[in-house]
């Protein structure tokens, strides 16, 4: 789980140097010989974090070290920022006036990253204390179980080998895929199969391959699996032994000092005049196609391959005369239900299982949402449960079973595997996502708008921050991460769901990284479960609460907040103005219940205030003294607002207001210089009005 981790860390402060509003800083040198040392850091940490046993505080104390630093930048682009967009919205003249202003701020940017440079060269320093071997050129000794990647791989090579009674509701797919792999046409066909991680693709296939029936139909055949990482040449190599392991024609040879093409050559040579199966599982990248494709004959002779991959790019791309693709669903309720009764209830079948158990092992298969994977193995684990009291253990705490018991390693792991090889800016929407409640539809155009106002999206230059979320929600889709339940008109995805499981694993993934706390789980989140958050950094919170809890005031690291549904009253804007560091504060989805949310005192550290969609807000008060050093003010769906936030004329530092869909009573207030609250907002540089209409999105500006 090393990589996660990092990713969170030196992953995350190398996303933040790409951001474009650094670059207008002029400091491009510095921030290129910064990104060049966090390459080496990160480098060093995959390998300490992978191979080490006994370092794990080391390795944590680093990460948290690089997590930090990114806060740190991240506020210096934030800071920055403001200013950037300030003088965009002035005019030339002002611009001019304000110059020296904008020189003393690019200086203290300047400062501010030279500082960040030096602690990132200290931490490096740090860092190369700890690895002594490595400077000599030995490399530490793997730790026991070779790491997540090296143990899913041999747990999938293990799948293969499942017993008849872990197949269950697969005749029709066996018999689909069987028919394609006879099928007489002389041509080469690919077969794929696609589906998310732990939906038995390797399962189903490994039987079918094991088949004799199949297998005479072939002159020779190989099962070789591929991975995330892989060495061409050691591919090349075990597809050799695996074709001539029966003929021996090959026993003795070292293939590890041959070159790509020599056995390219031998296993042309070998396969011209053969109808030969070859199976590819675990496929990751097309890429690997490109490079393999020259050693595989595509004569006349009924050749076929079969690639096993999570990735539907892989699944649907064209791999020449003929593919055909075949994706692996969740098994049925009834099928889920033998399956699980085979391992839990192994020598009692025919016996009567008490009710209050049926009851919960039929709600257990019911979470696993016909994932072959974890139905085997909490079957299995429910197998060595006698008692009503312990099922009904396992069922109330599942969540903390998948993370803590080693029983449901499988589960968690190889999920986890999948969490790790995405891009660092889609692990926060991918994590993000499972804050939706079970069998929720999740809408795509509001999952997009979430990420963005959360700033998960990277900018890129000359696309819109829509367009690249849009990009993201695809690429989860695509990684099997997220299921489409319903497309548009022209067959675009256009509503999403999770996996319970993979939703489970990813509310666990959120606490193991430190970083947020996504909740929604019912119609009421439970505020003891939330009482070990007192150290993170980000919190989010959707779905509803009775109150905050009082322990709320001892988030002292906590600098970004997000509050969704909550439904809390008047007293949770005292108790969450007191958090002393907080930057951030997002209330949307009726989090207050209220018609007059009054904020009146704390806040000391908030720069950034979003309320959005509330639907029975009327009036919005703001206490002189309280968010003294308040920079931006967001303020969008809320059409029961019919005037500004009394008080606003008391923030000095506010740098812009940002209204969206907002009532016409407002705007009018606030436009011209003859509108009854122009002079509370006369301060505010930039004031600008958004609105979505059938014909696209409009902007007007107001200061």
């Amino acid at each position: 789980m090393a990589s996660g981790l990092i990713d969170f860390g030196v992953g995350r402060i190398l996303s933040v140097l790409e951001n474009e509003v650094l670059q207008q800083t002029g400091f491009s040198d510095e921030i290129d010989a910064m990104k060049q040392k966090l390459r080496f850091m990160k480098s060093f940490l995959e390998q300490h974090g992978n191979t080490s046993s006994h370092g794990d505080k080391v390795f944590a104390t680093f990460v948290k070290e690089t997590r930090v630093l990114a806060y740190k930048i991240e506020s210096i682009i934030d800071e920055f920022s403001y200013h950037v967009n300030r003088r965009r919205g002035q005019s030339w003249l002002k611009r001019a006036a304000h110059y020296p202003m904008y020189l003393q701020k690019r200086r203290s940017i300047a400062c501010q990253l030279q500082a960040v440079k030096q602690d990132i060269q200290g931490l490096s320093e740090s860092m190369s204390t700890f690895r002594p071997e490595t400077s000599q050129g030995t490399v530490p000794p793997p730790a026991a179980d070779g790491g997540d990647k090296n143990w899913v791989k041999n747990l999938q090579e293990s799948s293969f080998f499942l017993k008849d009674d872990s197949l269950v509701g697969v005749d029709e797919a066996k018999e689909e895929l069987t028919g394609w792999l006879l099928d007489p046409d002389s041509q080469r066909i690919v077969v794929t199969v696609v589906g998310m991680s732990g939906s038995g693709k390797t399962s189903l296939a490994g039987n079918i391959f094991r088949s004799r029936h199949v297998r005479k139909h072939f002159d020779s055949y190989a099962w070789v699996t591929i991975s995330q990482s892989y060495s061409i040449n050691n591919v090349l190599s075990t597809m050799i032994k695996e074709f001539t392991k029966e003929t021996g024609l090959q026993r003795g040879t070292d293939f590890s000092s041959m070159e790509y093409r020599d056995l390219v050559e031998i296993l042309v040579n070998y396969l011209q005049d053969k109808r030969y199966f070859l199976v590819f599982d675990d496929v990751w990248s097309i890429e690997f196609w490109k490079l393999i494709c020259v050693a595989l004959p595509d004569g006349i002779h009924g050749s076929r391959l079969m690639i096993i991959t999570r990735d539907e790019r892989v699944a649907n791309f064209s791999y020449g005369l003929e593919s055909r693709v075949h994706p692996v669903q969740p098994l049925s309720a009834d099928k889920a239900w033998e399956l699980f009764c085979n391992k839990a209830f192994p020598r009692n079948r025919e016996q009567s299982i008490s009710p209050n158990i049926e009851l919960i092992a039929r709600n257990l298969v019911h979470k696993s949402r016909g994932l072959p994977l974890a139905i085997v193995t909490l079957g299995s684990m429910m197998s060595t449960r006698r008692s009503e009291s312990e099922w009904r253990k396992v069922e109330n705490r599942l969540n903390w079973e998948l993370s803590n018991n080693p029983e449901l390693k499988d589960i968690h792991r190889i999920l986890h595997v999948s969490f790790s090889d995405l891009p660092y800016p889609l692990k926060h929407c991918f994590l993000f996502s499972s804050i939706f409640p079970e069998d929720d539809k999740i809408e795509g155009k509001s999952l997009i708008r979430m990420w963005m106002a959360q700033g998960f999206v990277d900018s890129r230059r000359g696309v819109e921050l829509e367009e690249v979320a849009d990009g993201y929600l695809m690429e989860l889709v695509y990684r099997n991460l997220l299921q489409v339940v319903s497309r548009n008109i022209h067959g675009r995805p256009k509503a999403f769901k999770m996996h319970d499981m993979v939703r489970e694993v990813a509310l666990i993934m959120s606490k193991e990284e430190s970083l947020s706390l996504f909740s929604m789980d019912g119609e009421l989140l439970p505020i003891d479960a939330l009482s070990h958050t007192t150290k993170i950094e980000k919190l989010q919170l959707a779905g509803k609460l009775e109150r905050l809890p009082s322990w709320f005031k001892t988030l002292h690291k906590l600098t970004r907040l997000s509050l969704g549904a909550s439904s809390l009253g008047e007293d949770a804007m005292s108790c969450i103005g007191g958090i002393p560091n907080l930057v951030k504060l997002s209330i949307y989805n009726n989090a207050y219940e209220g018609d007059r949310l009054c904020f009146q005192e704390g806040f000391p550290c908030l720069k950034v205030l979003e309320v959005t969609r509330m639907r029975y807000l009327e009036d919005i008060v703001i206490a002189k003294g309280a968010m003294p050093h308040l920079q931006k003010l967001k303020i969008g769906y809320c059409r029961g607002v019919k005037r500004v936030p009394d008080g606003i004329e008391s923030l000095t530092k506010l740098e812009k207001l940002s209204l969206s869909q907002a009532s016409d009573e407002l705007l009018e207030r606030i436009r011209g210089e003859n509108g009854i609250d122009r002079s509370k907002v006369n301060h505010i540089p930039i004031i600008k009005h958004v609105l979505a209409t059938k014909n696209g999105i409009s902007t007007e500006k107001l200061s």
